[in-house]
This record gives structure tokens, sequence and C-alpha cells, in this order.
């Protein structure tokens, strides 16, 4: 059910092993309470969408990857991290777990920074 798979953002830079969210080859063990509850999503995603307590701005495309990318540089309050709703600022070289990226990212984006390590198995909750 996705309303009560995503829930309030919390840590991302918990290093433990064997996840219950090992579809995405998530490399930290989540909390109590939910799946994946180690990231609470800050909103309920909206029907339709995939990882939308992101709030990312398409529909995720079929065959699209969810991955984990590191996270480079510091934002700035209102920059595009904010669409993540962080609910702290993001210390430099801070890894961020994040579902899915939609679309190629621009060139000069922010995201264009970050790479995918790794393919989600099939019936993942944010398999597109």
């Amino acid at each position: 059910n996705v309303e009560n798979t995503f829930h309030t953002f919390r840590s991302v830079a918990l290093q433990q092993e064997d996840s219950i969210c090992n579809s995405w080859q998530y490399p930290v063990k989540p909390q109590e309470g939910s799946i994946c509850n180690s990231w609470q999503y800050p909103v309920k995603p909206q029907e339709g969408s995939i990882c939308n307590s992101w709030q990312y701005p398409v529909k995720p495309q079929e065959g699209s990857i969810y991955y984990l990318w590191q996270y480079p540089v510091k934002p700035q309050e209102g920059s595009i991290p904010d669409l993540w709703q962080y609910p702290v600022k993001p210390q430099e070289g801070s890894i961020y777990y994040l579902w899915q990226y939609p679309v190629k990212p621009q060139e000069g984006s922010i995201y264009y920074l970050w790479h995918y390590p790794v393919k989600p198995q099939e019936g993942s909750i944010c398999d597109s």
C-alpha cells in the first residue's frame, strides 16, 4: 500500500546491512513501523505517481532505474534539493538515497553529478 509505505523523511546516512528494502539495493536497515522507514517520506505520494513525496514533476517512465546517489554539494535554501524536502541541510559529501529519477538529467544540472550503481529488482515498491 503506497500510503503505508511512504512516510515522514528521516535519516539518509545510516550505514547498516540486511535492509528489508533490498529490492532497491539499500545499504541501510529500516526502522520498525514501515517499509523503508529509515527514509520516511515527508508527505503522502499522490495517486498515479511513484515516490511523489519527493515531488517529482513527472511520472516515472517505464524502465527507469532507481539508484543510490551521492550528493556532492551543499544546497542553497529554496534550491532543487528542496523538492525532496530534506529536514536538515545536507553536509558536504553526505550520501542521499533516492528512489528514482524519471528523466535523464540536463547538462549542468545538480543531478548530473550523480551516478547509478545498481538496478532494482522486479516487484520493488517504486518499480515503474
